[in-house]
């Protein structure tokens, strides 16, 4: 993000898990926020073609028994203030998922989280993202097993 204005963007797979909701961008209030997020069709297609989302060593592509969605803070964050990136400062983003109904107990359910930005003004900025403007930082990938046990 260095002397850019960029959106933080999310694309979260789910796998036997229900994808509830996001809560704001920037909730720690660094970067000038808290924003808003909203979801966005045309970055979840575009991530998910080949070779545009890879983080250690995988392809958002390769995984296909997910169900996919891209979650796009509505504000930039720039390189000055109040929005410029400061060290060791959080962006924090809460997921919300959910068990299916009637999910058996052991059964597992499983998410994979590619964290980058989009620069929309990298080739043309007219609001459609384009390969070459989206920069993967990172990937976390897990599963939960699913429990009727309230504790």
């Amino acid at each position: 993000m260095e002397n850019t204005a960029d959106r933080v963007v999310l694309l979260v797979g789910t796998d036997g898990i229900s994808y509830e909701r996001a809560s704001r961008s920037n909730l720690t209030g660094n970067w000038g926020g808290p924003t808003g997020r909203a979801p966005n069709n045309a970055l979840r297609g575009l991530m998910r073609s080949g070779g545009v989302c890879t983080a250690n060593g995988i392809d958002a592509q390769e995984l296909t028994n997910f169900n996919w969605r891209a979650i796009l803070s509505a504000a930039d964050l720039g390189a000055d203030a109040p929005t410029a990136a400061q060290p060791n400062e959080v962006l924090r983003v809460n997921l919300y998922f959910r068990s299916p109904a009637h999910a058996p107990d052991g059964l597992r359910g499983s998410m994979a989280i590619f964290a980058g930005v989009w620069d929309d003004r990298i080739i043309t900025a007219h609001g459609v993202p384009e390969a070459g403007e989206v920069a993967r930082t990172g990937l976390i990938s897990f599963s939960l097993p699913h429990t009727t046990n309230a504790s």
